[in-house]
């Protein structure tokens, strides 16, 4: 027993209902006088229950079929700044963080993919001030 087995901290009913629902967080940060362009900070957070398949239903003690996100690309414009593929180690409502040099784009683009073939999408506002 171990983290991948964990149950669940979340209702099923709700987290599936708010399954794919992404948020932008970003971080302040001043730009070394080297550099042309501001180096940023962000995270993306992504509403999803990433079950591993190893957890048990706390009621009927069967097993929890796997069903996680297993690839993300973020890209800002038409900039990819990263992708992942993804597996079970991926924590419920999962936090991706990363740095990036800003391009001037208003938003950030996110695709992230599912083990049950959902496609969650959506562009992110980018705070000017950050």
């Amino acid at each position: 027993s171990g983290g991948c087995s964990a149950p669940a901290t979340k209702d099923a009913d709700i987290a599936l209902a708010t399954m794919g629902q992404m948020k932008l967080r970003q971080f302040a940060s001043a730009p070394p006088a080297q550099l042309s362009t501001p180096r940023r900070e962000a995270q993306i957070m992504i509403r999803h229950p990433n079950y591993s398949g190893l957890q048990r239903d706390q009621i009927t003690h069967l097993f929890i079929a796997a069903e996680f996100i297993d690839h993300l690309e973020v890209t800002q414009g038409d900039e990819l700044l990263f992708s992942m593929e993804g597996g079970i180690s991926i924590s419920e409502n999962p936090v991706f963080r990363f740095s990036y040099d800003d391009n001037g784009a208003t938003s950030l683009h996110v695709i992230a993919r599912d083990t049950e073939g959902r496609v969650f999408e959506t562009d992110l506002p980018k705070d000017p001030a950050s």
